[in-house]
């Protein structure tokens, strides 16, 4: 009777025994399962802090432009504020090429700085896409061009009168306020995925 008593306290111990070694397991388990996630937050965290680090850094880099074209824009958002289909050149989206400060591109037209480096100032170019309506003297491009003409202080019924001869000699030029204005048809001219049809060099 002994003997089974003792191996029956012998079972329960054992019993016990395996009882705490599961409950001690499964407390390890939860605290690396604990720290696991912790360190994933915390990369997370920092992930997500370096990517809005970055994005502050490129909002804060704009291209800058000089003077004069400075003037040119502020004096052209003017126009187009006030001013249906057309848009205002926004500083963040000016784009540097080297000589060229791409100030406002789209499908429809671009609207360049280009510094001349013998003259030692920039001029103000548009490009017009070959798909525009701008042979009618309509569309987006042809109506910045106006814009364009105007912040410059052209003559716009002028700069229509040589804009409409360029569609059939190729290129015209003219002087307005003493500096040439050049009109080139360049239809069918591709430059990546753009095709431009007209160009005007406000020189």
């Amino acid at each position: 009777m002994k003997r089974v008593l003792f191996l029956l306290l012998a079972s329960v111990l054992v019993v016990i025994g395996c009882s705490n070694d599961s409950n001690d397991n499964q407390e390890e388990k939860d605290n690396k399962v604990e720290i696991t996630k912790e360190k994933t937050t915390e990369e997370k965290d920092d992930s997500q802090e370096g990517v809005k680090d970055l994005e502050e850094d490129n909002e804060g880099e704009q291209v800058e432009i000089s003077d004069e074209v400075r003037s040119f824009v502020d004096d052209f958002n003017d126009l187009a504020g006030s001013s249906d289909g057309v848009n205002e050149i926004d500083d963040t989206s000016i784009e540097d090429r080297g000589i060229a400060k791409v100030l406002y591109t789209s499908q429809e037209y671009e609207i360049l700085a280009i510094y001349h480096a013998l003259d030692g100032y920039s001029y103000i170019d548009v490009r017009i896409a070959q798909d525009q309506p701008y042979k009618n003297l309509r569309g987006e491009g042809f109506e910045a061009l106006l814009l364009v003409g105007r912040a410059l202080n052209n003559d716009t019924d002028k700069l229509i009168e040589h804009f409409e001869k360029a569609f059939e000699k190729g290129e015209v030029s003219y002087f307005e306020n003493e500096k040439p204005v050049i009109i080139d048809n360049i239809e069918g001219t591709e430059a990546g995925e753009d095709t431009w049809g007209i160009e005007v060099h406000f020189k």
